[in-house]
C-alpha cells in the first residue's frame, strides 16, 4: 500500500485559502482514503480521496510530463 508523506505537502493557494492532508484512514483493513481539508474564507470541507485519485488527477493536469512525483504503489 503506497502512503503520500503528508508531512511534506505545502499548500499552495493565495488569500485565504489553505488545502491540507491532516491524515489518513484505512477502510475495510484493504486501501487508504486520505482526508483532505479546504478551507476557503469562512467555509470548510472535507473530502477523502484514494491514491488511485491523485495518480488520475496527476495523469490528467500533467500530461506532457513523463515522470510522475506521486510515490510508486507497492
Amino acid at each position: 500500500m503506497a502512503l503520500l508523506d503528508l508531512d511534506n505537502i505545502a499548500p499552495r493557494l493565495e488569500g485565504n485559502s489553505m488545502i491540507s492532508i491532516p491524515h489518513y484512514k484505512i477502510k475495510d483493513g484493504k486501501y487508504a482514503v486520505y482526508v483532505i481539508k479546504v478551507a476557503i474564507d469562512s467555509i470548510i470541507w472535507t473530502v477523502e480521496r484514494r491514491y488511485s485519485d491523485f495518480v488520475a488527477f496527476d495523469l490528467q493536469r500533467f500530461e506532457d510530463r513523463k515522470k510522475s512525483f506521486l510515490p510508486p504503489k507497492n
